[in-house]
């Protein structure tokens, strides 16, 4: 977004859009990845304290 707003027209250039394609597509699919990966770690913690297990037991 940054790029777009101090450059813009050139954003939309072929070789900027080879570049800020790929790495939008990354930016995107981390943000997923980790409310995923949030989510299950609370599903697992929401478990553990269900069934009584401390903190010190996982590591251990």
């Amino acid at each position: 977004m940054t790029y777009a707003v101090v450059n813009g027209s050139a954003f939309f250039t072929v070789s900027s859009l080879q570049l800020n394609g790929p790495m939008a597509v990354y930016v995107v699919w981390s943000l997923y990845r980790s409310a995923v990966l949030i989510k299950r770690d609370k599903k697992v913690l929401n478990q553990q304290n269900a069934q009584g297990i401390t903190d010190s037991e996982v590591t251990a």
